[in-house]
């Protein structure tokens, strides 16, 4: 089993007590796992219990020199990359630090951009030494598994157009879909600008800057296609490799589910090409996360099929919810899953209203809970909430543009976290 961790862990030793929680609020609130040591002895009892990645470390400590620790570091953590911090020492010591093998120095005070920018440097070096270790594998995993799982690409079979109402941007919108030729991908055009943006993890929005809250947004320079999830679930479960999606900004909504996808794709009908696909086919059991009920995880393993196992655990009438979807065939993802509506709180949608982070037309658009109880509508299934997170997962799995071969197992996931999944995936395996 292979175990891929989504969070970078970071140590911050230090004797100044201003120094590491500020630093440990900044890292933390950009997602990194942080520790904290006053002196040697408290840093020594985190690495017994923990894999660090990277070590902010000062030269001055009160009961051992900070070379000596970093001496140690190096020596029995090789792989740990570490970063000295002092305000007093000068360009000798900057120079020992980096022989003796720190990654970087900096001088007190460390302004937030560099503690960042340091940060994103180190992780970003190590991940082009994996991609070029993975690089050197991926012809033989592409010959050894995928080849016989070749199957036809396919496009949709004449032109349609599916409209609903913008979430976001709280207005009417439309989608135009147009049959697209083989190995071109799908590519999405905003109408206005006529920027085009093909699906790809290169292109997904990580930070909420178009206020796309809690969805999955595509994004080339300052054009953005925003809450893309329910309808790419709907390609991924009907095949469709390539098309041409029109579109004016954002991907309409009717009740919340990919209903509405469905039902057009079966009016449009697909149509096979002469060309064929590789699907990414899981060879290794991939863990991304701490596999335990309070966090958030996903397990990628190996099967011969697609299937989607996800517990769910939400405070209120919600709770916790537990539900496995096997692939058969597009009628049936959509009868099983396609239907399987949003949901959140009024409360939630009061504030995203207030905040500007959506448009108005909310009540039809969602399954509406107050005080714990839906108040809008009636479920189409008793397990409606954990089958529509399924939906998700399988829609933001579709950004990689090629089908799924495995199986797919997670805790209380996000579209945050399956963004990060995805770009590993698609690290080790496009």
């Amino acid at each position: 089993m292979q175990t891929v961790t989504t969070k970078q862990n970071i140590l911050i030793i230090d004797d100044e007590e201003d120094i590491l929680t500020t630093c440990q609020s900044i890292l933390e609130g950009e997602g990194y796992d942080v520790d904290i040591a006053k002196n040697y002895k408290e840093a020594e009892q985190i690495f017994n219990n923990k894999k660090i990645n990277l070590v902010f470390l000062d030269v001055w400590l009160p009961d051992v020199d900070g070379l000596d620790i970093l001496s140690y570091i190096k020596e029995k953590y090789p792989s740990t990359a570490v970063i000295i911090m002092s305000g007093h020492a000068g360009v000798e010591t900057a120079v020992r630090t980096t022989k003796m093998g720190a990654y970087d120095f900096l001088e007190k005070p460390i302004s937030i951009s560099k503690l960042l920018s340091s940060c994103d440097e180190v992780f970003r070096e190590n991940e082009n030494k994996n991609e070029s270790i993975e690089s050197n594998n991926k012809e033989y995993h592409n010959i050894k598994h995928n080849e016989k799982y070749k199957i036809k690409q396919r496009t949709i079979a004449k032109s349609i157009v599916v409209s609903g109402f913008a979430l976001m941007e709280g207005r009417k919108t439309a989608l135009t879909l147009v049959p697209a030729d083989a190995d071109t991908g799908i590519v999405f055009i905003d109408i206005n600008t006529n920027t085009r943006i093909k699906l790809s993890n290169d292109n997904i929005l990580s930070k909420d800057k178009s206020g796309a809250v809690n969805s999955t947004a595509l994004v080339s320079g300052n054009r953005y296609i925003k809450t893309t999830e329910h309808f790419l679930a709907a390609l991924h479960m009907m095949g469709i490799t390539n098309l041409i999606v029109k579109c004016d900004g954002e991907v309409p909504n009717v009740d919340g589910s990919a209903l509405v996808f469905c039902d057009a794709l079966k009016e449009a009908g697909f149509a096979e090409q002469d060309a064929y696909i590789e699907p990414i086919v899981i060879d290794d059991t991939l863990t991304y996360g701490n596999v335990n009920d309070n966090e958030t995880y996903i397990i990628l393993s190996p099967y011969d099929g697609f299937e989607v196992s996800l517990r769910i655990d939400f405070a209120g009438s919600i709770g916790v919810q537990k539900y496995t979807y096997r692939f058969e065939d597009f009628n049936q993802f959509t009868e099983e899953i396609g239907k399987a509506r949003s949901f959140n709180t009024i409360d939630n949608i009061d504030y995203a209203q207030k905040m500007g982070m959506a448009g108005s037309g909310m009540i039809g658009s969602h399954i509406l809970l107050c005080d714990g109880k839906v108040i809008n509508t009636k479920l189409h299934f008793d397990n409606e909430f954990v089958r529509h997170k399924i939906l998700d997962i399988i829609g933001d799995l579709y950004i990689l543009g090629r089908p799924i071969r495995g199986k797919v197992t997670a805790n209380k996931s996000s579209h945050s976290f399956n963004h990060s999944v995805v770009h590993n995936l698609a690290n080790r395996y496009l």
